[in-house]
């Protein structure tokens, strides 16, 4: 395969060289059993040179123009991608895995934002489901380095299991404004889920009581969120602050990501509303 990353920080040296002209390129996602062929695209923007942000989103952390790939935003090899559509027929959602996902978009579901310091998760309520789910989403499951492998691992397996993201809730549906951005997920169901519900961001727990984030959240907002499970426990971090520890002890752990959305058709609302969240960033790290 060849190697275009050293064209890219000359690629925005040369848009602005030009007057703000885009370049942009598109080809075709390489076919795999299990994975889908919808186009990859990259485009630079006109103002690609400059740091400016959209006004409804904070500059935290400021956008790098070089960035310009969703793998420039996070690591892609530790994921696999489910996304809400069946383009190849087989009546399940289609999914994207290493080496495809490496360079992989999709540009209604899983793209960059116009800023180049994101990745957008879009998930329609009319989408594809999974086999165990009444509600679409694109959005990654964590797998062993590689993607080959599922990964599997307990709160008490004698190690420290981290997920770090920057990330913002930026649209939910009309009539059930119901969305999920992370998850850990245990060899049964979800162990637990960030979530937004109208303007309430909380961390919906298995056999627990919800605990709250944001009481009168504002779309577009970003917010740094870290979950360390150890000893036993989830201790949850709110922008660098300790805010709950969690004692519970669970197998077959791992780490989910995206835009699950909790709507459908039957709740009302139209099949072409979306959910959507906008990750900054999405580090994950066993130790």
């Amino acid at each position: 395969m060849w190697n275009y990353s050293w064209w890219r920080p000359l690629a925005s040296v040369f848009a602005l060289m030009v007057g703000g002209s885009s370049v942009s390129a598109q080809t075709e996602a390489p076919s795999a059993a299990g994975s889908t062929n919808r186009a990859v695209t990259a485009t630079l923007p006109s103002d690609a040179g400059q740091s400016s942000v959209p006004s409804f989103r904070k500059p935290y952390p400021p956008p790098y123009p070089y960035k310009t790939k969703i793998g420039d935003i996070f690591r892609l090899d530790v994921w696999k991608l489910t996304l809400p559509i069946d383009d190849d027929a087989n009546g399940k959602p289609d999914e994207v895995v290493m080496p495809n996902l490496h360079r992989f978009e999709d540009p209604e579901f899983f793209y960059m934002n116009d800023a180049f310091d994101g990745v957008r998760f879009r998930a329609p309520v009319g989408g594809v489901t999974t086999e165990n789910s009444h509600y679409p989403r694109t959005e990654l499951r964590e797998m062993d380095p590689g993607g080959e492998e599922r990964a599997s691992w307990g709160t008490n397996d004698g190690k420290t299991h981290t997920l770090v993201a920057i990330l913002a809730f930026t649209e939910v549906p009309k009539e059930k404004p119901h969305l999920c951005a992370v998850q850990i997920h245990d060899g049964k169901d979800d162990v637990l889920q960030l979530r937004i519900e109208e303007r309430k961001v909380f961390l919906e727990r298995d056999g627990a009581d919800d605990f709250l984030f944001f009481e009168d959240y504002e779309l577009g907002a970003f917010f740094e969120i870290m979950i360390i499970s150890d000893e036993g426990r989830i201790r949850l971090f709110k922008d660098q602050k300790q805010v709950l520890i969690w004692e519970t002890e669970r197998e077959g752990c791992y780490f989910k990501a995206g835009a699950y959305v909790q709507s459908n058709p039957e709740k009302g609302d139209d099949p072409e509303t979306v959910g959507e969240v906008v990750f900054r960033k999405l580090w994950i790290r066993h130790k």
